[in-house]
């Protein structure tokens, strides 16, 4: 009897653990793309289009605009990440950056009066580490607003049609 108790519940062990990850590999198929020659047009598009200023926030990191090309949510090993990097943004533009910003005005009674001050006394005082960016593209601090903004790096434009 014991012997027949043990097997049973090793084989349901076995089945709910084994139950999600085939449930993932048959989510996710091994489809190829229906329209590639769409895609390719659509990521020539995207390469050539001339990016525009933006207030930094969830979506502006390298890691998590990468992950974004490759499907949906609902993908086994790239859902995860998403979620793990989109959060990571999420709590560096929404929760660490306005609580320092909060505490730096609060102590001298205005903002930051230039990008360089609010580097070194925001950023690097409180150790936020900023998600990195694409190619081609910078943190600017805008001062009239009081935002921290993702703007396109002329410097690198330049080398582009240079090199």
């Amino acid at each position: 009897m014991k012997d027949g108790v043990w097997r049973a519940s090793t084989w349901l062990w076995c089945v709910a653990c084994m139950a999600p990850f085939m449930l993932g590999l048959l989510g996710t198929g091994c489809q190829k793309p229906s329209h590639p020659k769409a895609e390719n047009n659509q990521k020539a598009s995207e390469s050539a289009a001339p990016f525009e200023a933006k207030k930094a926030g969830v979506g502006v990191g390298k890691s998590t605009q990468a992950l974004e090309k490759h499907g949906t949510t609902g993908d086994v090993v790239a859902g995860p990440a998403k979620v793990l990097f989109r959060t990571k943004e999420k709590i560096v533009f929404e929760i660490q950056i306005p609580h320092a910003m909060n505490l730096y005005k609060a102590e001298h009674g205005k903002g930051p009066q230039s990008h360089e001050e609010f580097m070194e006394k925001i950023i690097r005082a409180n150790r936020i580490r900023l998600p990195k960016l694409p190619p081609g593209q910078r943190y600017e601090f805008n001062v009239e607003k009081q935002e921290l903004w993702v703007v396109p790096d002329e410097e690198a434009a330049k080398g582009k049609t240079q090199g």
